[in-house]
């Protein structure tokens, strides 16, 4: 059996990781693996223990359901140590569906070590004319969910801090999406992405910053004050997805 090589994870990543992907790796099943990724913050410097999850990337030589079977097994006593679901993909099926997520494998591209067999994700060419589209689609949709995730607030603005973290969770891999867009290589940190993504695009610099830090906990507006960000950064999102519109790229 191959070893899993997870000497450039931090350790509270790669204990975890070692355990689970070694139960993987040890079942009938794993005669399909082609290669495993660890991907987002959980590859990075920035992971947070007991707040950040441990997302990967199973790559398969081909779809196969005894192993999504045998990882489902797993997923109970592994989420006690903080391990996401992976996402399970076919090699076949990464060129293929580089045209219908380029925002997540741009973001994959960035956070990522492989710690079994080829790094296949590192290769993957993002074409920016399909970043672009799913950029404007992405925030369209996000502008719209978090007014319906208001509404159904009724008026409780208890609930209004975990709309604003749903919002600045997605909108992070988005902002480096739309830096890579405009030419300029996007930074790993959500701070630095943030700085990088108010000079590119000119939104409000204030608001962005105040919504990551409600969500990192640091900030803890009044009822008042908070009601006024989310709307600044409904505004800000809007701002963002008609800038997206108005981008020419090839």
């Amino acid at each position: 059996m191959k070893e899993l090589k997870t000497e450039r994870l931090g350790p509270a990543v790669a204990k975890p990781a070692s355990l689970f992907f070694s139960s993987i790796m040890e079942s009938p099943a794993s005669a399909s693996l082609h290669s495993i990724h660890i991907v987002g913050s959980a590859a990075t410097e920035h992971f947070r223990p007991g707040v950040s999850d441990i997302n990967s990337i199973v790559v398969l030589n081909r779809m196969d359901h005894d192993i999504v079977r045998h990882i489902a097994k797993l997923g109970k006593s592994f989420a006690k140590k903080s391990i996401a679901a992976p996402t399970l993909i076919s090699a076949a099926e990464i060129n293929t569906s580089v045209d219908t997520f380029p925002v997540e494998f741009l973001n994959f591209k960035l956070m990522h070590t492989t710690i079994l067999g080829d790094d296949v994700i590192e290769p993957v060419k993002i074409e920016k004319k399909y970043l672009r589209l799913q950029c404007e689609r992405e925030t369209k949709l996000l502008h719209l969910n978090l007014c319906r995730q208001y509404i159904s607030t009724f008026g409780r603005n208890r609930e209004i801090p975990r709309i604003i973290s749903f919002a600045v969770k997605n909108s992070i891999p988005l902002f480096r999406a739309i830096i890579y867009l405009m030419g300029v290589s996007p930074s790993i940190s959500r701070h630095e992405v943030i700085s990088e993504f108010i000079k590119c695009s000119g939104i409000e610099s204030g608001i962005v910053e105040a919504a990551l830090q409600i969500k990192e906990g640091v900030l803890k507006p009044s009822g008042q004050e908070l009601e006024s960000i989310f709307f600044h950064y409904c505004s800000a999102i809007e701002k963002t997805s008609r800038l997206i519109n108005d981008l020419h790229v090839q």
